[in-house]
């Protein structure tokens, strides 16, 4: 197996050299790379089409591609790409406790992640408090809501949890202590804040809180309630200047204002879709593969900036098929797999082909330099609405594959403006 990106890579996700970050399509890019702007107007280090990341000597499996981060098993070695990766130290001494072989899953905490092992036992390691592992009742699914840096003392947003004993049931919890003790204690202070139990085993929980089940069904929840706690204000000074000294030295915050957890919708609601068998949730878009090779994509439409047009609307009482012509009359591909990142989706066809759609502006659709002038009418770019979109593509487009000639793709993932590819 061999790893290959596309996408933002001024932090080094995908490998070196990095990049300079991309922000808008309406002036030239001047940078060091470009020769402050007198050989090209790009950067020549943008990774706007699939690149390798790792050997193809190497062996690879991807633990975790979601919120901000991908976690990788490359040879038995544990490799965290993201914004702010786990340092080499912190990868180090968790190898030493766990081999990366045993894990499978990981998902952010406020200060840190938590890693999931094949026998059911979590292991978190953070900033505050460094490595600790959580033994109890065995989960055999975990995944938490976003999470922010300002609800550190929560230590994650909302969790939910399938538990080995019980594979058909999720368990949800407002926030991580309340979980910890209900994992970690046979007559626990702490419940779930809601229960749900479906028919038949529970095969994927996602970080929107998205479950696909043994028979194919996908059910979704955690919506935001309109009520929620009050937020208490940030605005007294030793508070204020803690926050300085953490902006600009890095120091840790040692007091927090006391912060409730959000209340959300935990009801699951099934989606109107046919038995699926891949399913993946991003920032603005999710998307499914039926067991025959349909595709399926839904989410959040702006009406003011550009949109998928094969999306459907969130709460669509039926969700209609994404179509990506084969090229021979009305006949549409047959899909094998698909990812959703932050506004851009991806597709591996049954033929081997690769399709993007969605925001591009940092390479992530895979297609090169390319504009679609979507942003106003007589390409007049309105700067205060439509930053990035002229890298916006509304319907699928194929992705360059010259690096990957003469392998065969085996599956897509997506996370933020990332796309990574798996090739044998």
């Amino acid at each position: 197996m061999q790893l290959f990106g596309c996408g933002e890579n001024s932090s080094g996700y995908l490998g070196e050299p990095r990049s300079c970050m991309r922000r808008s399509v309406n002036e030239p890019h001047i940078c060091q790379h470009n020769n402050e702007g007198e050989n090209s107007p790009y950067c020549p280090l943008w990774v706007l089409k699939p690149r390798e990341i790792t050997n193809p000597s190497q062996s690879v499996r991807v633990l975790s591609c979601e919120n901000g981060s991908t976690f990788l098993d490359v040879d038995g070695h544990l490799k965290h790409l993201g914004l702010n990766p786990l340092k080499e130290h912190q990868l180090t001494e968790m190898t030493k406790v766990w081999s990366p072989s045993s894990i499978t899953g990981a998902v952010p905490l406020a200060d840190g992640f938590a890693f999931l092992s094949r026998d059911g036992s979590l292991l978190t390691v953070r900033d505050s408090n460094g490595m600790h592992t959580i033994q109890g009742k065995p989960i055999q699914h975990i995944a938490t809501r976003r999470v922010d840096l300002h609800n550190p003392n929560l230590i994650s947003g909302a969790v939910a949890i399938v538990l080995k004993q019980d594979p058909q049931t999720v368990l949800s919890f407002d926030s991580w202590q309340p979980m910890c003790s209900f994992l970690k204690t046979p007559a626990p202070n702490y419940h779930p804040i809601h229960t749900a139990t479906f028919s038949s085993p529970i095969v994927k929980l996602t970080s929107k809180f998205a479950a696909l089940t043994e028979e194919g069904e996908v059910f979704i929840w955690g919506e935001k309630l309109p009520q929620q706690p009050p937020t208490p204000s940030d605005e007294d000074e030793e508070f204020e200047d803690a926050w300085f000294e953490f902006s600009f030295t890095n120091k840790p915050i040692k007091k927090w204002p006391s912060r409730a957890p959000e209340l959300l919708d935990y009801n699951p609601r099934k989606q109107p879709l046919p038995p699926i068998q891949e399913l993946s949730t991003g920032g603005c878009n999710n998307t499914a593969v039926s067991r025959s090779g349909q595709l399926f994509v839904w989410g959040y439409r702006s009406n003011t900036w550009p949109d998928i047009e094969d999306a459907n609307a969130v709460n669509s009482t039926e969700l209609k098929e994404a179509t990506i012509p084969s090229g021979s009359g009305e006949a549409r591909l047959q899909i094998k797999n698909a990812a959703a990142g932050q506004k851009h989706v991806v597709a591996l066809a049954v033929d081997g082909s690769l399709w993007s759609v969605g925001d591009g502006i940092y390479g992530q659709l895979g297609i090169g330099l390319k504009q679609f002038g979507l942003c106003t009418e007589d390409g007049v770019i309105d700067m205060l609405e439509n930053e990035t979109d002229e890298e916006f593509a509304v319907d699928w487009q194929r992705m360059d594959t010259e690096a990957l000639e003469g392998r065969e793709c085996e599956s897509v993932f997506a996370e933020g403006a990332h796309t990574l590819i798996i090739t044998r």
